[in-house]
C-alpha cells in the first residue's frame, strides 16, 4: 500500500480551505478530480476523511489522523526535490574540446541543456584533441569532445566531418605555386588536420610552405582572412565570411575525420552524464 503524492496534496489542501471547490481552483483542476483523489485515500485507508457540511467539509477524526503525515510527507518530497536542485547548483561539468568546435557547436549544445540544469555550471577548457584526451585520463575534465585519433577505438563517435580547405573570401593565397598554410601545432604524428593535409599534399605534388602555427583557431583564421594562408577546418567550424577550396582551386580533397565523445572513467554524477548524452543527441546525424 501506499500513498499518492497528488492524492496527498489534493487532502491537504482541501483540509486547509475547508472546500472542495475552493481547493479545485488552487490546484488548477476540477472538483470532480479532486474528489476522485480523496476518495481513492478513503478507499486505500478504509477511512472517510472529511465531514460534509451544507457549504463547507471539514476533517473527521481520521482526518486529523492522516493531516500531520501527510504535510510530513510532501514535505519530505520538497526536500528531496530541492537536494537534487542543490546539487545542480553546486555541479561543475568540466568539458575539453578544440575551439573550434567550441565556436561552431557550443551554442547549440548549451542551449537545451542549460533549460535543463539552468543552475548547472559548464567550464569548457579548449586545447587539441591529443592534450585533452590526456586531460581526461588525468581526471582534470569530466567530457572531451574531440578528433577521433587513428586507431583509438575508445570513446562515442557524435558525427563524421569533413576536413576541408579554407581561404580568405576572395582571396589569393591558394594560387600561389607554393601553397602557404596555416596549421595547428602539434607534434602529435595523428593529428588530422595537420599531418592528414600535408600527406595529401605531398601524395598530389603539391608544393607548400608552413607560413603560421599556432594552437589557437582565431589565430590560424587572422592569417587566412589576411590572404596570406589557407588553413585546414572541419567544414561544420568554417566561419560564414570564409571561402572553402576545393579542385576547382587545384586543391585536392581531404579526408573526413570522426568527432567522439569520450568521458571520464570513475564515479560520475548524474548530471555531468546527462551533459554527455545532450552533445550526442544534439551532434548526431541520422
Amino acid at each position: 500500500m501506499s500513498l499518492d503524492p497528488e492524492c496527498l496534496k489534493a487532502f491537504v489542501t482541501v483540509a486547509d480551505c475547508g472546500s472542495f471547490t475552493r481547493a479545485a481552483q488552487i490546484l488548477n483542476r476540477t472538483q470532480a478530480a479532486v474528489s476522485q483523489q480523496i476518495k481513492k485515500l478513503e478507499l486505500l485507508l478504509d477511512a472517510r476523511l472529511f465531514q460534509r457540511h451544507s457549504r463547507a467539509v471539514s476533517l473527521s477524526s481520521h482526518g486529523h489522523l492522516l493531516l500531520g503525515y501527510a504535510k510530513r510527507l510532501l514535505a519530505l518530497q520538497d526536500e528531496a526535490i530541492h537536494a537534487f536542485r542543490e546539487a545542480d547548483t553546486k555541479c561543475t561539468v568540466r568539458l575539453g574540446t578544440p575551439d573550434d568546435y567550441a565556436s561552431s557547436f557550443m551554442p547549440t549544445i548549451i542551449n537545451a541543456f542549460a533549460h535543463a540544469h539552468p543552475n548547472a555550471e559548464i567550464e569548457v577548457r579548449c586545447d587539441l584533441s591529443i592534450d585533452l584526451l590526456d586531460s581526461l585520463n588525468r581526471h582534470e575534465i569530466d567530457l572531451a569532445l574531440i578528433t577521433k585519433q587513428a586507431n583509438n577505438t575508445t570513446g562515442e563517435d557524435v558525427r563524421v566531418e569533413p576536413l576541408v580547405w579554407v581561404g580568405a573570401a576572395g582571396g589569393m593565397a591558394y594560387m600561389r605555386e607554393t601553397l602557404p598554410l596555416a596549421l595547428f601545432s602539434s607534434s602529435d604524428s595523428k593529428c588530422m588536420f595537420r599531418y592528414g593535409g600535408l600527406a595529401i599534399l605531398k601524395e598530389t605534388g603539391r608544393d607548400y610552405h608552413i607560413a603560421y602555427t599556432s594552437r589557437n583557431t582565431s589565430v590560424v583564421l587572422a592569417a587566412v582572412r589576411a590572404d596570406t594562408a589557407v588553413a585546414i577546418l572541419a567544414r561544420s567550424s568554417v566561419p560564414p565570411d570564409l571561402t572553402i577550396l576545393d579542385d576547382q582551386h587545384g586543391l585536392p580533397p581531404l579526408p573526413e575525420i570522426r568527432i567522439a565523445l569520450h568521458r571520464r572513467t570513475g564515479e560520475r554524477n548524474r548530471v555531468i552524464d546527462d551533459f554527455g548524452d545532450h552533445i550526442v543527441k544534439t551532434l548526431s546525424l541520422d
